[in-house]
């Protein structure tokens, strides 16, 4: 059994709130792509005027992107990774959260220096394992378990 516990911190929290908020200016980005077809089309059959709804589309994607503020970081970060090689189960969880996969359903395994980003199918992107909250088993192990699906140094 390997088991990763505690609260992450560092380069992995850097990374992980970057990913995110790289996926909220996406989303965000697209919703007011989304919005701003009509928008133009509204413009041109009604009036101009309605050109003023973009003051509230530009800036979406930027606002869409601030970071949470600490007191959400339960419902991002994990508190505890386990990954039991017995039954071939993985879970997850911190105080607000928990999910559980199969290790036959990991899709690949970013090794990020200082931690790991494990990818399954269910696209649950909470398996976060920073390598210095190890408290059971050893990197090796974890390395030998997925070492068909990792890849080392993705800027991603």
């Amino acid at each position: 059994m390997i088991v990763f516990e505690g609260q992450i911190s560092g380069k992995c929290k850097e990374g992980v709130l970057r990913r995110g908020a790289k996926n909220s200016f996406i989303g965000g980005l697209i919703t007011s792509i989304l919005f701003a077809i009509p928008t133009v089309v509204l413009a041109l059959k009604i009036d101009w005027i309605v050109l003023l709804f973009f003051l509230v589309l530009i800036p979406f994607p930027f606002l869409a992107a601030i970071p949470p503020k600490e007191k959400y970081y339960p419902t991002i970060f994990p508190s505890k990774v386990t990954i039991d090689t017995q039954t071939g189960e993985m879970t997850t969880q911190s105080s607000q959260f928990y999910a559980e996969s199969s290790i036959a359903e990991v899709v690949k395994v970013l090794d990020k220096g200082e931690w790991y980003l494990i990818y399954v199918k269910s696209r649950d992107g909470r398996f976060i394992c920073q390598k210095d909250l190890l408290i059971n088993g050893n990197l090796d192990e974890f390395e030998k378990i997925f070492k068909d699906k990792i890849i080392k140094g993705l800027k991603r």
